[in-house]
């Protein structure tokens, strides 16, 4: 793996830690960053939440114009405010990478990944 995806997976680890601990660490980025679409065409903007946004087909299969109607900035400022602490791994993930405050983390993370030897276990 790249030093990137070795950080980043580092990092994923610790922030499942401090989930499962009850703390939070940084917003989801669920319905932003990540949508799910389901074999119906059903589109979702989290796998967990049961609210479907619409369905792709009726929407032309248009999914930019989907995500910008007024439901989809509903559900999203819903589960913003709610400071989301799942464990989907798909939406965790993408929170890490999409979330300035984790940058220094990942840098960092990376750097020490690109210049460790094959086998130290860093």
């Amino acid at each position: 793996m790249s030093p990137f995806f070795r950080a980043l997976n580092d990092t994923y680890h610790e922030v499942l830690g401090r989930i499962t601990a009850g703390r939070y660490c940084c917003a989801c980025r669920a319905g932003e960053r990540i949508v799910t679409l389901d074999e119906a065409g059903r589109v979702r903007l989290c796998e967990l939440r049961s609210e479907v946004l619409g369905d792709l087909r009726a929407w032309g299969l248009d999914l930019t114009e989907l995500l910008h109607g007024r439901e989809a900035r509903r559900i999203v400022r819903a589960m913003q405010a709610s400071r989301c602490m799942c464990t989907w791994e798909c939406a965790v993930s993408t929170s890490i990478v999409f979330s300035p405050c984790m940058y220094p983390r990942l840098a960092a993370r990376s750097l020490r990944h690109a210049l460790s030897r094959p086998g130290d276990g860093a």
